[in-house]
């Protein structure tokens, strides 16, 4: 999935949810609107703008992307010769490439008309403002020293801190302000005439009302907004409400700025302002006491009923904006990394200690929830197979990744050798399932179901464990081979040696390897690679020497293991792991030993 596929199902995802949060706010307003003063209609909207910039793509029950055709998954290889086994050989690349062309559309239908829509609405509005605003420069004039003492009384009377560059233009419709970094008050040519005196302070006050609630600031935002979501009409309609709110509130707050009831002379102001030409098209950066006129009749009326509003509203107008954004902004989490588990997998909870996700395993957590497979049909298939050929699928989908070592997910599958006299480990069942526009988490999920196996979020991979596995005892501690307590489908723990004293360790932990494959080493040979490893990327940290306790089977067969961009005290621990040992540590090296002795 390129980006802008990515950015895309964001924008159809957001659409939705926000579509959602626009009907409460109407309803909101329509079931309260005896009640809801004027000057809280227009919060509530900030709930909605509120979720359409949220970064990340809420969780939403049914994917709206068509799928876009995918070949099938490749058929099961000659048996010992899986994707996962062989992930640096040329040979099965060419396998992968050959059997599942899924050929990638540079430019897919839907995401291109839309980039489309939104370049076409950001131009057609920034050229008509940029067009218009030249048109208003070339004509403006200074105010005469009497009206800008009105402008300057009514700037101290709104509680700006600035008087705004002030332009007088035969080109202005009606009175306005525009910019961002600097605002600019437009009146027309010829202002305040046909106004009294109290009705050109009241337009005045309103026009500095937009400044003083950085009003201008909302309008880039909304501008921006709609034209991501242009094909919503939903959203359009939202946001003409929206935008007759923020009228009404600013008519509230002129009101409520003088001691004396104003009302009948600002509704004399508004309807005086009606008889004025009105501007067409959108106007994009320009806020004025009349966007348009369709409004006039609900601003007259709200202006006629107006009344301080009781202090308790400044709580329930608080609460309420604070509902409707956690409504529009909440999304489930398919993790929760301290009690998350697959219920069909009759797991317990994550043991305590074990609750909080480390910035590694942050990162791949996400990954398997963004990264959308489109479609895969798994029949008959091992695990092995399958998570061989995800890994290489989740690195073609990981297009947002600059790191070309960070790419997609990294898998190992733990197949740890029994102890003498216990008996062999049950394989993994074979898969069988299809899906669609699917997050990785899910495939997963289904696949640790289905095989029998579990799988835990480490610093470094993805690792698959035989289900209730025999732990090693920690070294010192408790009694070797102990039975630990079932272990949940996904289970957060730390991967490196930080726990032991000595400075070997912290050696180790700055030592990172960029790629190491132990598969089909043995323990011996293993120990042997992870010295050179470490000695090779060093740097200027001392490498500290990785050593086998003599009663340690150098002969210990090691599979499914290959890491990338591992720290060599992790490199270990994925060993230890595997083949049963326990570690310690001093200042001067580093060593593995087996698992049963007591006291080694």
């Amino acid at each position: 999935m390129n980006l802008l596929d990515m950015v895309f199902e964001w924008v159809v995802a957001t659409t939705i949810r926000a579509s959602l949060v626009a009907l409460v706010i109407l309803a909101t307003q329509l079931l309260l609107r005896p009640w809801l003063p004027a000057k809280w209609r227009h919060p509530l909207w900030l709930a909605l703008l509120l979720v359409m910039v949220m970064p990340f793509v809420p969780a939403l029950p049914l994917h709206p992307i068509p799928a876009r055709p995918s070949a099938a998954l490749p058929p099961l290889l000659p048996s010992g010769e899986t994707l996962a086994t062989k992930e640096g050989d040329a040979a099965a690349a060419t396998t992968i490439n050959a059997v599942d062309p899924a050929p990638q559309e540079s430019l897919p239908l839907l995401p291109t008309l839309w980039l489309a829509g939104v370049v076409v609405t950001l131009g057609a509005g920034l050229a008509g403002y940029r067009r218009k605003l030249a048109a208003i420069r070339s004509s403006a004039v200074s105010p005469a020293p009497g009206l800008r003492g009105e402008i300057e009384s009514a700037r101290q009377a709104a509680g700006l801190a600035e008087t705004p560059v002030v332009w007088l233009s035969r080109e202005v419709e009606s009175p306005a302000v525009c910019g961002l970094w600097r605002p600019v008050l437009l009146l027309p040519a010829g202002f305040p005439a046909a106004f009294t005196a109290a009705e050109a302070r009241l337009i005045l006050l309103h026009e500095f009302s937009h400044l003083k609630r950085h009003d201008l600031a909302q309008n880039w935002l909304l501008f921006a907004l709609q034209a991501l979501h242009w094909f919503n009409p939903l959203i359009w309609f939202a946001f003409a409400r929206l935008r007759l709110d923020r009228e009404t509130a600013c008519d509230a707050r002129v009101l409520a700025l003088d001691a004396e009831d104003r009302r009948g002379d600002y509704g004399r102001a508004l309807l005086k302002m009606q008889e004025l030409p009105a501007a067409g098209g959108q106007r994009l950066g320009f806020l004025g006491i009349f966007e348009n006129f369709s409004g006039l009749r609900s601003r007259i009326t709200d202006i006629s009923r107006h009344h301080r509003s009781h202090p308790a509203w400044q709580v329930a107008g608080c609460g309420l904006v604070a509902a409707i954004a956690l409504f529009g902004s909440t999304r489930a989490q398919e993790l929760v990394p301290e009690t998350k588990v697959a219920a069909e997998n009759g797991a317990g909870t994550t043991p305590a200690g074990e609750a909080r996700l480390s910035a590694a395993q942050d990162r791949i957590a996400n990954k398997m929830d963004a990264l959308i497979m489109p479609e895969v049909n798994f029949e008959d298939t091992s695990l092995e197979e399958a998570i061989g050929f995800l890994r290489l699928r989740s690195m073609e989908l990981d297009a947002a990744e600059p790191d070309p070592s960070k790419k997609g997910l990294n898998f190992v599958l733990r197949k740890p050798r029994p102890m003498a006299g216990e008996p062999a480990p049950k394989p993994p069942a074979l898969l069988t399932f299809g899906m669609k526009n699917v997050p990785f988490r899910r495939m997963l999920d289904e696949a640790a179901r289905q095989s029998g196996f579990r799988y835990q979020i480490d610093d470094f991979a993805v690792t698959f464990v035989p289900p209730d596995p025999i732990a090693p005892a920690p070294a010192g501690n408790a009694k070797a081979g102990a039975a630990q307590p079932p272990m949940p489908m996904i289970a957060v723990k730390p991967r490196s040696l930080s726990h032991l004293p000595g400075q070997a360790v912290k050696s180790a932990a700055k030592i990172v390897i960029p790629s190491v494959t132990l598969d089909g080493l043995t323990l011996g040979e293993a120990v042997e690679l992870l010295n050179q490893e470490g000695k090779k990327h060093a740097g200027n940290v001392k490498p500290p020497p990785v050593t086998l306790h003599p009663k340690a089977d150098a002969n210990l067969p090691i599979k499914e293991l290959k890491l990338h961009n591992v720290p060599l005290d992790a490199a270990l621990t994925y060993v230890g792991d595997l083949c049963r040992m326990n570690i310690r540590a001093d200042d001067r090296q580093i060593q593995l030993y087996p698992a049963t002795l007591r006291d080694p």
